[in-house]
């Protein structure tokens, strides 16, 4: 059961993630993630519409992903899971740029 504190923390957090693009690694690893992130296909289950861009000075706005390969160069470490209550972010992909952001 998530309490009021972690609601607040996750509310903050995603507004952080669609004020501006992102640039992301990909983890397998759950501890080394900064996100556990769960993909539906389902928009209305979502948090966060997602396109991936081809350059990292691309990502920048709402819903906007680099895939970095290095994590070190990255802004967040991103794990997916396959049970979406583990996960602190509920993603759609896209392949429309223009339908990126929030739902």
């Amino acid at each position: 059961m998530r309490t009021l504190f972690t609601y607040t923390v996750i509310v903050v957090f995603l507004f952080s993630l669609t004020s501006s693009g992102l640039k992301v690694t990909e983890v397998s690893n759950e501890s080394l993630a900064d996100l556990k992130v769960y993909v539906t296909t389902e928009r209305s289950e979502t948090d966060l519409i997602v396109f991936f861009v081809s350059d990292p000075s691309f990502s920048d706005g709402d819903g906007l992903w680099y895939l970095e390969s290095e994590l070190n160069l990255s802004d967040k470490a991103i794990c997916y899971v396959q049970d979406r209550f583990r996960a602190d972010l509920i993603i759609c992909i896209t392949n429309n740029k223009s339908e990126a952001g929030k739902p």
